[in-house]
């Protein structure tokens, strides 16, 4: 069975500075590059066109929305060492909680609660590394919000980051 996962992708203006700085941070770090993007579920499993299907439906009653950032964090997760902590709203917990109804026969792994979130590298790091990582990046540049206005299926299918593509887009109103 193939491994798939939800996201939300930011416009091509606001994709490409974040592109920049994951690249950048990256090469240094010798870390994957990845798509710009927040995780709406991280992991399903089925045929692309039966969770097409369910993403289709999930998204009718949904419109396009802002998602504001309240600052960049850090942890021990390899998924979030570096990233930027999403501020959760009405409409992105209206856009969660509908693909998670529609696609959860198919969820193979979900936090227990929601948090969005723009990781900025993948990776172990310490602190000093995670500090410094945070001082290469151009923080006043980053878009303090972004639009999101779809969602996207990726194909998760490689152990690299660098290999998963987004194989479907699907539009909110």
């Amino acid at each position: 069975m193939n491994n798939y996962s939800i996201w939300l992708i930011p416009q091509k203006k606001d994709k490409k500075i974040f592109e920049e700085n994951i690249i950048k941070i990256s090469k240094k770090y010798n870390s994957p590059k990845f798509i710009p993007h927040i995780t709406l579920i991280p992991k399903i499993e089925g045929s692309i066109d039966d969770i097409s299907e369910k993403i289709l439906k999930a998204i009718q009653n949904n419109s396009s929305f802002n998602l504001e950032f309240n600052s960049i964090k850090t942890t021990d997760n390899y998924w979030r060492s570096v990233f930027l902590e999403g501020k959760k709203s009405e409409k992105l917990s209206k856009l969660y909680e509908s693909v998670k109804t529609k696609v959860k026969t198919n969820i193979l792994n979900i936090d227990k609660e929601y948090y969005p979130h723009f990781s900025l590298i993948y990776g172990d790091y310490s602190n000093e590394q995670k500090k410094e990582i945070i001082s290469l990046i151009k923080y006043k540049e980053l878009p303090k919000e972004i639009l999101i206005d779809r969602i996207s299926l990726i194909d998760m299918n490689s152990e690299n980051p660098s290999k998963w593509i987004v194989l479907q887009e699907y539009k909110l109103k």
